[in-house]
């Protein structure tokens, strides 16, 4: 019994301590907490780099269909005479239906100069465009790379909302168990004045 008497004087005090203090706490409501969880929170921004660094997968993977441009220029000079001067400038192209594009421009000048390198004096202009017939008509390294980053980035977007589901999920308990501390503590704080009047 003194026991009890003693649980129960203790409690008494520590609400009546509470009910001299003044509440600071802000009502915010369940979606819009759970809102600012999702935009501010370290652990979702974590998770949209994950979509980020994905979506730079792809665009390295792009990078393969990106024209090349390449240009070559060999001179040789040897006693105040010139030997011969070649021009090499091209660009290259893979196809995402397959196949490769190209073009250029080959210029080869000078006295001293192979003849098997002999051009005509305005040079020469080539283009072409080369399409597979067997492997890699269907797909090729390069596609299948692309296509292979763009699951991913299925799979990481999925991912992302997984994560955040359970992230939010757990927001959404701490904020109830915060809302039921809240109720708790204004309920002891309105039976502290009843018991005082």
């Amino acid at each position: 019994m003194l026991k009890k008497l003693s649980s129960l004087l203790l409690v008494g005090f520590s609400l009546t301590g509470l009910s001299q203090t003044k509440t600071d706490t802000v009502i915010v409501s369940e979606h819009d907490f759970l809102q600012q969880a999702l935009n501010y929170a370290p652990l979702a921004e974590n998770n949209r780099l994950g979509i980020d660094f994905q979506d730079e997968k792809i665009n390295e993977a792009r990078g393969a269909f990106e024209p090349k441009l390449q240009s070559d220029l060999v001179h040789k000079r040897f006693d105040d005479k010139r030997y011969y001067t070649k021009s090499n400038s091209s660009v290259r192209a893979n196809l995402p239906i397959g196949g490769q594009l190209s073009g250029g421009f080959d210029r080869n000048s000078g006295l001293f100069i192979n003849p098997e390198n002999n051009l005509p004096m305005q040079g020469l202009a080539y283009v072409g465009v080369e399409i597979p017939l067997g492997a890699g008509m269907f797909t090729d390294a390069n596609r299948t790379k692309l296509r292979q980053e763009r699951e991913r980035m299925t799979g990481a977007e999925l991912e992302t909302q997984l994560a955040n589901n359970l992230y939010l999920l757990e927001a959404g308990n701490a904020y109830w168990e915060w809302y039921g501390s809240i109720l708790l503590l204004e309920l002891s704080q309105e039976a502290v004045n009843k018991a005082q009047v």
